[in-house]
């Protein structure tokens, strides 16, 4: 049982996401002059992990077509079990934000399309472009909002925008490794719809030209600040070079995180 439990948490918690979607609400706080709540921290993080482990679940079908070795599918971890696991997270992420009460609107809205993303029939993971820009709002939406929540400042819709841009591309590269088992249960994800040499342009478009935009909007700034973005543009340079080449091999996702990551630290000195 305590080998079982310790599987289904390295299951839960992937440390590229949980790192992503933590540090982009450290720096939503920093940019937006307020402290960050030890609430809204956990939130975030364990929401994370929830949205992670509710797909993983209902994505046992596609994975034994792609990943038959990971631990939902090869039975390793009993499915029932890691179910119980994602909706005991779910709801303790959207407690934890009880303290604030617009933070706890936020959250339950986001446990609610966290639900409609994986579970049928609705299953918004089917829907096309709807199913990426969920992913997404969980790296840079919903960070944002919680540490807006914390302020009485205006929301920075203009940067938001720039850094979803970034955020989707960096999703899509996920779906280069499922893509023939997304093509067979009917996913619509960005590869399976344009194809996958289309897809690779559209995630290095999004991305490289999401920082370039990015580096021009710093420059309001300073020109310090906006070069700040190089190690993050080189990146997706570098991870992007073959991306069409990775279907069905070892995913570049985490690499793709990291340049997102990279992309938000030169607010961390505005």
């Amino acid at each position: 049982m305590e080998k079982e439990t310790i599987k289904i948490l390295r299951e839960l918690f992937i440390p590229s996401a949980v790192i992503v979607a933590t540090f982009s609400y450290l720096v939503a706080c920093s940019l937006m002059k307020t402290n960050p709540t030890l609430s809204n921290f956990l939130a975030i993080l364990i929401f994370t992990a929830a949205l992670n482990s509710f797909n993983n679940y209902f994505d046992i079908p596609e994975d034994m077509l792609s990943k038959p070795t990971r631990p939902l599918p090869s039975q390793k971890i009993r499915p029932w079990k890691s179910l119980i696991f994602a909706s005991i997270l779910l709801i303790v992420s959207v407690l934890a934000s009880y303290e604030n009460g617009l933070s706890f609107q936020i959250m339950i809205i986001w446990a609610i399309l966290a639900v409609l993303y994986s579970v049928p029939p609705i299953r918004l993971k089917k829907m096309p472009i709807l199913n990426t820009s969920l992913i997404a709002t969980n790296y840079i939406i919903l960070p944002w909002l919680l540490a807006w929540s914390q302020t009485n400042i205006i929301f920075p819709i203009g940067l938001i925008a720039i850094l979803f841009i970034i955020a989707f591309g960096s999703v899509i590269s996920k779906d280069f490794e499922d893509e023939r088992a997304d093509e067979i249960m009917k996913n619509r994800t960005i590869p399976v719809i344009f194809g996958t040499k289309r897809a690779a342009l559209i995630t290095k478009v999004m991305t490289i030209g999401g920082v370039l935009s990015l580096m021009v909007y710093l420059l309001t700034y300073s020109v310090t600040v906006s070069l700040l973005c190089l190690p993050a543009l080189i990146t997706y340079l570098y991870v992007s070079k073959n991306l069409e080449k990775r279907n069905g091999r070892k995913t570049l996702a985490t690499e793709f995180m990291v340049g997102g990551a990279l992309s938000l630290v030169p607010l961390l000195v505005i």
